[in-house]
């Protein structure tokens, strides 16, 4: 039986099976090895045209790109000082090594006019390892956005469910809470949010919709979620909540007696209305007019009369 994905698992589910190590990721990247083990990786300055952009992107998933003035930014220190924090790659060939992380340092060097870049050479990795360290150290960016978020967490998870790394994630979380600053509890919610469509995450990123509202909806599937959408201003955490009960129920036709519902009609003198409506002569025989409205109500509708 094929095993189900990250974000199809219920959150009780999540916290039995996604005893995952975070360290995986990060003891996968720097660490000096010592008691004559051997090292992970070598460094060394790599000619720019060797290097590629990591092949293992999910297509349409990959992180969002830097903003144009902060690489702008960039391009500008490293034209002054040259790349200062060496980037990570494996070799896939012969002289041709894949980027693990530091891509825009890689173009701004190009940018830049440098021959070469200073590169951590990992050895041996796996596609699920250099997953894992392409998408935590995109994580572990301080700009990140809500689809950055859901979709590197997800990533993380999966890539590490699927190389069988099962140590106690919050130990993990710990040593790395100066670093990443995220509990279990929102991995997993970022993990279920993944099954969102994009047209919610985009809202999110715009403010448009909230976290909590978008968690919700994460429980229904892409059909009931597509029939939501046209209601989206009006999502919420309290109406996004409704819809999902409305499936459980299995009622989500019914989908607009939650965001169409009657308008409560409010209470007016019989006064007030009457200035509203009757001249100033008019106003002056009001109780001549009420009596004779009553009579012709009463006589249309006798069962009303005492």
């Amino acid at each position: 039986m094929a095993k189900m994905k990250i974000s199809e698992r219920t959150d009780d589910e999540l916290e039995e099976e996604l005893t995952v190590d975070l360290n995986a990721a990060a003891s996968k990247m720097p660490s000096n090895l010592s008691n004559g083990r051997q090292a992970l990786y070598d460094y060394m300055e790599i000619p720019l045209e060797q290097l590629v952009p990591f092949t293992k992107k999910e297509q349409g998933k990959d992180f969002s790109k830097m903003p144009d003035d902060k690489f702008a930014a960039l391009v500008k220190s490293v034209s002054e000082h040259g790349v200062l924090e060496a980037i990570s790659v494996r070799m896939i060939d012969f002289n041709k090594y894949e980027i693990l992380s530091g891509e825009h340092r890689w173009n701004a060097a190009k940018q830049a006019g440098l021959k070469t870049i200073p590169a951590k050479i990992y050895k041996d990795i796996s596609d699920e390892k250099a997953n894992i360290i392409f998408t935590v150290t995109n994580l572990m960016r301080r700009e990140m956005t809500f689809s950055d978020k859901v979709n590197g967490w997800h990533r993380f998870l999966e890539n590490t469910n699927k190389q069988g790394s099962r140590t106690d994630l919050k130990d993990t979380l710990e040593s790395e809470k100066d670093s990443l600053n995220i509990s279990i509890r929102q991995i997993q919610r970022y993990a279920r949010m993944y099954n969102l469509i994009d047209e919610y995450k985009q809202a999110v990123d715009e403010g448009k919709l909230t976290q909590a509202a978008a968690y919700q909806l994460s429980f229904l599937s892409n059909d009931e979620q597509t029939k939501a959408l046209k209601y989206l201003s009006k999502l919420n955490e309290k109406t996004a909540a409704e819809l999902v009960k409305l499936s459980k129920d299995n009622d989500f036709d019914n989908i607009n007696t939650i965001f169409e519902k009657p308008q409560k009609q409010s209470k007016i003198s019989i006064k007030k209305y009457a200035k509203q409506v009757l001249n100033n002569e008019s106003l002056e025989s009001l109780d001549t007019i009420l009596k004779e409205a009553l009579d012709m109500y009463l006589n249309a509708h006798p069962e009303k009369r005492k």
